[in-house]
């Protein structure tokens, strides 16, 4: 049985050159890229339940207000019920934003460190945009109301 010969040409030898000009370059940037040893000590770790609070007031928390005014408008439930969901959903927002900034050391959505009077500014924005978002909800329940026997 004959042996395969093995290719030549100059499409073969650019594709060594690549290969080993990849090799090359992995190992350069594995050996020159300055990766971290430690820490530096200013950082500190979050606990979980900052980093639970944080998500609940990013994402989690503004579902059930959302939500509950959903349910509103649609006029399918009681209002007294949902109107409690709605405004308690806000309360816990605002609660969890503040314990967030409290005890764990907030952050801004932005990463900046968090004080009282950002959680004064938050609290302010949520709230009348939950007056608002509460107020059309509202509208459109009383909006959607039967008019009476025909």
């Amino acid at each position: 049985m004959a042996a395969i010969p093995a290719p030549r040409g100059r499409l073969f030898l650019l594709r060594r050159i690549a290969a080993a000009a990849c090799i090359l370059l992995a190992l350069g940037l594995i050996t020159w890229v300055p990766w971290p040893r430690s820490l530096p000590d200013s950082v500190t770790a979050t606990p979980a339940a900052g980093c639970l609070a944080r998500i609940y007031w990013i994402f989690a928390g503004n579902a059930v207000p959302i939500f509950a005014g959903l349910m509103i408008a649609t006029r399918k439930y009681d209002l007294l019920p949902l109107a409690g969901v709605y405004w308690l959903g806000v309360a816990a927002l605002l609660a969890v934003r503040w314990c967030d900034i409290r005890f764990y050391q907030g952050k801004t959505a932005d990463d900046r460190p968090a004080d009282l009077g950002t959680w004064v500014r938050y609290a302010l924005a949520v709230l009348a945009a939950s007056g608002l978002g509460f107020g059309a909800a509202w509208g459109l329940y009383v909006w959607q109301a039967p008019t009476g026997a025909g």
